[in-house]
């Protein structure tokens, strides 16, 4: 049972032709970001308006090898992002479902980056189901959420940023050091080079006895910290500073979630979303999953970390098969800008 994904939240066009077993068979990635290093980020009607240009070629891309009898359902991200791309791709797969008289699913977009951790790439090898209940965190740009993943289609909120979140913390603290864009990456190279513990940041909210994040405060440390420097930055001190901010955000990310780790009667602990790249993130996590003698996940293959078309198509299947009574027709799929919401 083959689905047709497609994901458009931001400024990624992305198709991807996924099977019941969250093998990934057809995997397209249109990525503006070229266009948004001219800008120093996102501009949502450029990105809006790159997705329509490129929504066509990247559908017919991921189909070469494929006929439409080969495709049961179609899936697509109807939201949280920019309200533009969003609609781009939700107008093209409505169009395809009417067209093929295939069944259509709304994703939600972080629900999406919690099955990621499901695809992968080799048909012949098993897969491992996820063992319930786990906790999640998916961090990136525009998210930051604990979550808790009791079944295939329970998952309950534990926590979020009230402000920013790690991913824009990254990002923005990377162009007050003068770093390039995407600045999350830059920042994490840059701080390989630095002395751990050289330079110290708060660690934000680590005592509130919640789950909640604020990373807002931080980017203004750095911007008083770097208003005060005695001197002009070095490539040294560069490193030191960036070594810093990292280390504030991941042992906040790592504190945080096993709060809720020690709190619940975890089988498996997983992170998705942009940051999740991070080796230093992932680095973290195992250890604390090893010292509780947890299983601990990440997107196997880095381009699922970021915002791709094919955990889409997982989290299409994980609805699809655990809601067969659902009517999936087109009247049902709607713009979602609701963050907890997750459509079940």
């Amino acid at each position: 049972m083959n689905i047709l994904a497609l994901e458009t939240s931001c400024d990624e066009i992305s198709a991807s032709i996924v099977d019941e077993e969250f093998c990934v068979y057809s995997h397209i990635i249109f990525s503006s970001v070229d266009l948004a290093k001219k800008t120093g980020g996102v501009v949502p009607e450029v990105a809006a308006r790159d997705a329509e240009k490129k929504m066509v070629s990247v559908i017919e891309k991921a189909m070469e090898g494929f006929s439409w009898d080969d495709i049961s359902a179609i899936a697509v991200t109807n939201g949280p992002g920019l309200i533009g791309s969003l609609l781009v791709g939700i107008e093209a797969e409505k169009t395809i479902a009417v067209l093929h008289q295939k069944p259509l699913i709304p994703v939600h977009h972080i629900f999406g980056h919690v099955c990621a951790n499901l695809l992968s790439s080799h048909p012949e090898k098993p897969k491992q189901k996820p063992k319930f209940p786990s906790i999640v965190l998916t961090v990136s740009g525009g998210h930051n959420d604990v979550l808790l993943w009791k079944d295939w289609d329970d998952i309950q909120i534990l926590g979020s940023t009230i402000d920013d979140a790690a991913g824009e913390c990254f990002d923005k603290c990377a162009r007050m050091l003068g770093l390039e864009y995407p600045g999350g990456p830059a920042l994490s190279r840059v701080a390989e080079m630095g002395i751990p513990g050289k330079i110290h940041f708060p660690r934000p909210m680590i005592h509130s006895g919640d789950y909640q994040f604020s990373f807002s405060g931080l980017k203004t440390s750095l911007l008083y910290f770097l208003r005060d420097f005695p001197k002009e930055l070095t490539p040294a001190d560069t490193a030191n500073i960036a070594w810093g901010i990292q280390d504030a955000i991941i042992e906040t990310l790592v504190l945080k979630s096993f709060i809720a780790v020690e709190r619940y009667k975890i089988q498996e602990v997983h992170i998705s979303g942009g940051v999740s790249a991070n080796t230093l993130l992932r680095k973290r996590f195992q250890e604390e999953c090893e010292k509780r003698g947890i299983a601990f996940r990440f997107p196997k293959n880095i381009v699922f970390c970021t915002d791709n078309a094919a955990m889409i198509g997982a989290a299409g299947q994980v609805m699809f098969q655990n809601r067969p009574q659902k009517k999936w027709n087109i009247e049902n799929v709607q713009l979602n800008m609701d963050r907890k919401n997750f459509g079940f």
